[in-house]
């Protein structure tokens, strides 16, 4: 039987291939579930490194994994996933993961950089103050910091640079980030027109106070 010609069984089958690959996905990520609740970690890391075998894109996995590698100690590890999982979606899909928020500052406790909020500004780098140049580079860092996620670069000028012509606030804005990227190194990430800090490599201390 020849079906080189036959595009409809194709198309058929290739959207049971996907249908069967997310269900194996899914069982596998349940599986993985009930394994940690087993107190079988390693079973269940190898359970979740094989859903993101047959999906690198599915953010669901890299949590898993990622928790699964902190709940055993090791954040070098877990920290590791978080950047292959933020390299591969901004490669990908051209986004920052929707995990962004919800697990970078789980992996942040022994971060190098700290940002204190609480009373007057303050950003430690390896255990020493590091002055920042101008009121509006340390207005930038405290809003990135606060808001955890990726932000627009027109939101930004908006807020800190309201009423100026928009390339003078871009302007502004560039010099910022540029004094800032000297202080705090890649814990500042920007692609395209995003800019957000990564919080797997920073510690905020309002963040721990509220939780």
């Amino acid at each position: 039987m020849d079906l080189a010609d036959c595009s409809a069984f194709e198309t058929w089958l290739s959207t049971h291939r996907a249908r069967w690959r997310d269900r194996t996905i899914q069982t596998l990520l349940r599986r993985a579930g009930e394994l940690r609740e087993a107190d079988d970690q390693e079973s269940a890391l190898e359970a979740a490194h094989q859903a993101l075998g047959l999906d690198p894109l599915s953010e669901r996995a890299h949590a898993l994994v990622i928790k699964l590698l902190r709940e055993r100690g090791d954040f070098a590890a877990a920290r590791r996933q978080w950047d292959i999982c933020l390299k591969t979606t901004l490669q990908e899909l051209g986004s920052v993961p929707s995990i962004l928020s919800c697990w970078g500052p789980a992996l942040s406790e022994d971060a190098a950089c700290r940002i204190y909020l609480l009373g007057q500004p303050r950003l430690v780098v390896n255990g020493a103050i590091t002055a920042l140049p101008y009121q509006k580079t340390t207005a930038l860092l405290a809003y990135l910091a606060c808001q955890g996620e990726a932000l627009e670069r027109q939101q930004v000028r908006d807020l800190l640079w309201p009423g100026s012509r928009a390339d003078k606030a871009a302007a502004n804005l560039r010099h910022a980030l540029h004094f800032l990227r000297k202080c705090v190194g890649d814990v500042l990430c920007t692609h395209g027109d995003t800019l957000w800090l990564d919080p797997a490599r920073f510690w905020l201390d309002t963040q721990w106070l509220e939780m």
